[in-house]
């Protein structure tokens, strides 16, 4: 073989080998296949980041995100907290580990069980995610109020006010010292597009009363005349 195409075939191989271990490119062919739904191999990808940068808190997010859907539960606390610890960016992953943790701990296809996954969605803002798990959770529960009022929330982030509304007012009935549903519930009526002032002062007040500690600085900037 000739030396220049022994050198070109060398400087090639050495070429490949590099696009095949940059951690970006092979964390964003993750990613990608996240979106299409391929998450055994989007976990293969990140374990190929995370062999070659142990400190990458997005490939253990992203991995986490795969393990969740694969309801790799005690997987994705794992990763997740990691991913917190490294200092990842994305919001209360923390919060998200909690109540994953919380789910793997209940008995399995329990209406807590759902509650716990579609409250970990919630906070990783997979809307439709936890909108089903929630859902499922109360099909398997209707006394279930937390899940109610949960999916209440998420139907508000939403912009689904007349859903958010339905279920705001069925966990307070099922349990009217729950101060958290009579917060949210204001927040509804006060928001722009229902602009209902004298309902959302009545909850704010009420929530206050209940012990929540946020509310009063609502209550004083919205409901004193």
């Amino acid at each position: 073989m000739k030396p220049f195409t022994l050198f070109l075939l060398l400087a090639l191989s050495v070429l490949t080998s590099c696009v095949g271990t940059d951690p970006a490119q092979l964390l964003e062919q993750g990613k990608d296949k996240i979106k299409t739904g391929e998450h055994q191999g989007a976990m293969a990808l990140f374990d190929q980041v995370l062999e070659l940068d142990a400190s990458n808190a997005d490939a253990f997010y992203q991995r986490g995100l795969s393990k969740l859907a694969l309801d790799n539960l005690s997987g994705a606390v794992t990763d997740f907290s990691r991913a917190a610890n490294l200092g990842s960016t994305v919001p209360d992953l923390k919060g998200v580990a909690s109540s994953l943790n919380k789910a793997a701990q209940a008995e399995i296809n329990s209406s807590t069980a759902y509650y716990y996954k579609g409250t970990a969605k919630g906070r990783l803002k997979d809307l439709n995610g936890a909108i089903a798990d929630l859902s499922k959770a109360i099909q398997l529960d209707a006394t279930n109020d937390k899940a109610y009022g949960n999916r209440g929330l998420v139907y508000l982030q939403n912009n689904s006010r007349d859903a958010a509304l339905s279920d705001f007012d069925k966990a307070i009935t099922l349990n009217p010292q729950n101060a958290n549903n009579f917060y949210n519930r204001a927040i509804l009526h006060y928001k722009e597009g229902a602009g209902d002032t004298p309902k959302a002062c009545a909850d704010w007040k009420q929530a206050e009363a209940l012990g929540f500690k946020d509310n009063n600085r609502y209550y004083e900037r919205f409901c004193k005349e």
